[in-house]
């Protein structure tokens, strides 16, 4: 019995402890609780502090500047960071552009005052009138045979080449109907008929004032006249225009070939440089049962 008194006693006096014990668990539970709030607010999106910054060295590609300016001068140099250089050829290429249509648009437009200036001043009925001087005339007219350049007329709406042979075999009576000034033969006006009645003394008899001088009284002479004159300063002024816009497009094509292969140079001494630094964090918040929330990215250039 005696035994069993003990073994209860050590009993109790184990509980007095353990309750004793039990009250200072509060306290602790208390401070673990603070320690704890203040490490998941440490937590509660957190991120990494460390960044890593780095340098990005941007290749031109030589290629590409070359294909670039090619078709466009100054695009090739710009793309490769060399701006001075491509105002430069840019502005080539606009002055060139400009320039080209001014000249061309003059050009034409005195190619439209001559040819205007022929229709008034020369026409084939005098060029058949004055057939009686031997240095004008449809080739094989005169015994002389002269003349490797022809115009060409229109006869029953067929075209016939104004050649003596010719006219005479395809068009009886051709010299009476030209004289006549007759609708039913007309010179065929293009290109090379503006050239050929200026420029080629076997034409000179079209024009008006062709008689001032050449009276019928000197068939081997042949003078220049004012209007053919005239004429022939008036289209080497259309000619001349329209020479310039050529030459114009010419420096064009130049300008694009060289500043191709300058963007291609300029692009393989690029050098330039930019800075790119970005941060990496982690977002964490441990009052969720998964703590780990997302992923923070910053760039800065």
């Amino acid at each position: 019995m005696s035994s069993r008194i003990l073994t209860l006693i050590v009993l109790t006096v184990a509980l007095i402890l353990s309750l004793a014990g039990a009250q200072e668990l509060p306290a602790n539970q208390d401070q673990n609780s603070v320690l704890r709030g203040q490490f998941i607010n440490q937590l509660k999106y957190g991120e990494s502090d460390e960044g890593v910054d780095t340098t990005f060295q941007y290749i031109k590609s030589p290629g590409r500047a070359f294909l670039f300016s090619a078709v466009v001068p100054g695009t090739g140099q710009l793309y490769a960071g060399a701006k001075w250089r491509a105002l430069i050829y840019a502005g080539i290429e606009a002055a060139g552009w400009g320039l080209w249509y001014g000249s061309k648009s003059r050009g034409l437009r005195l190619e439209g005052d001559f040819e205007d200036y022929a229709d008034t001043h020369w026409n084939i009925q005098e060029w058949a009138n004055n057939l009686w001087n031997t240095m004008s005339g449809p080739s094989g007219y005169h015994s002389k045979n002269f003349g490797s350049h022809h115009i060409y007329v229109e006869y029953n709406e067929q075209e016939y080449m104004a050649q003596a042979d010719t006219l005479n075999k395809y068009v009886p009576g051709w010299v009476s109907l030209m004289a006549s000034g007759s609708d039913d033969i007309t010179p065929i006006k293009t290109r090379d008929f503006y050239e050929n009645i200026g420029k080629y003394d076997q034409f000179a008899g079209g024009w008006d004032d062709f008689g001032v001088k050449n009276n019928g009284t000197e068939p081997d002479t042949l003078y220049m006249n004012d209007y053919r004159n005239d004429y022939l300063t008036q289209r080497k002024e259309s000619n001349d225009a329209l020479k310039m816009a050529t030459n114009f497009v010419t420096v064009l094509m130049f300008n694009h070939l060289i500043s191709a292969f300058d963007a291609n140079i300029a692009a393989k001494k690029f050098k330039g440089e930019t800075q790119v630094s970005w941060h990496l964090g982690l977002i964490t918040d441990y009052r969720q049962r998964n703590p780990l929330r997302g992923v923070s990215l910053n760039l800065a250039f």
